[in-house]
């Protein structure tokens, strides 16, 4: 194994510590919001969402396909299937 890389693990190079704050804030609201609104709204907020993302994948895997490049999950890039 060769000592000259430096391996950081991924967290680490995306430097999100000055942006916490403002994520946190920003979760909070959106869970205030989902709250306010009621379980009605949440509860299709949750299924649109559920329902959107199949969507959004396929989507996606297919511009890829399309541009001839491979998703970054594709074991011949090293990711995982």
């Amino acid at each position: 194994m060769s000592r000259g890389i430096n391996r950081r693990p991924v967290w680490r190079s995306l430097r999100i510590r000055p942006f916490l704050p403002i994520a946190v804030v920003a979760f909070v609201f959106s869970m205030g919001t989902v709250y306010g609104a009621g379980a009605t709204a949440g509860m299709w907020w949750l299924l649109l969402l559920l329902l959107a993302t199949p969507i959004r994948v396929l989507l996606r895997s297919l511009r890829s396909a399309a541009e001839g490049t491979a998703l970054p999950s594709d074991p011949a890039l090293g990711g995982t299937p």
